[in-house]
This record gives structure tokens, sequence and C-alpha cells, in this order.
């Protein structure tokens, strides 16, 4: 990947590191979110205890439990807090399990 198109997704990861306040709760290890770092096509998230589908977009955040599908020619960047990153390609899905660093776990 070309360094050019890293630079969004470090910005991205830089604003989501800058976003806490000193002082606030943060969330427990096993609660870590994962952010949706970039969307190409058309990409949807089921979020726990829903049915349907709604679309992804940039800087998503992905809650433990969701399911995240990509469409035909479709694709999406995930980075999680602990700064690992997952590509998804096109006619894709995951369920996200557990969030947390050394927990990470899909099905």
């Amino acid at each position: 990947m070309p360094l050019k198109r890293l630079t969004p997704l470090w910005l991205l990861w830089l604003f989501f590191l800058a976003s806490g306040t000193p002082g606030a709760q943060t969330a427990a290890p096993d609660h870590q979110p994962i952010v949706v770092a970039r969307v190409t096509g058309v990409c949807t998230i089921t979020l726990p205890g829903k049915t349907l589908p709604e679309p992804l977009a940039d800087g998503t955040l992905v809650p433990a439990g969701a399911t995240v599908q990509t469409l035909a020619q479709s694709s999406l960047v995930l980075v999680s807090a602990d700064a690992v990153m997952a590509h998804l390609g096109a006619n894709t899905g995951i369920v996200v399990d557990t969030l947390g660093s050394g927990h990470d776990r899909t099905q």
C-alpha cells in the first residue's frame, strides 16, 4: 500500500487516540472499539439485537456482536484500538465477537 494511502488512515487513528479527555473513564480492555477506517463500495453493519443491516461509513464504531459485510466490488478497512488493521475484500462477512487487546476474535 503506498504511503499516500496510509496517511489518511494514520491521521484517523491519531484523531481517534486524541479524542479521549484527561480524567475521563476509558473502556474496559474487553470493550475497546474498532473503527471503520475506509469503505469502498457498499458495506453494511448489523448491530447486536437488530435484524436489518445499515450502511457503513468511514469513522463508524463497530461494537462487539456486530456483523460487518462487504458486497460485490466492495472492501473496507477496520482498525482496532491496539492498531491492528484488517482488510475485508468483496463478498466477505465477519461477526465481531469480543474486543480488546489479546482477546479479539471473529467468526
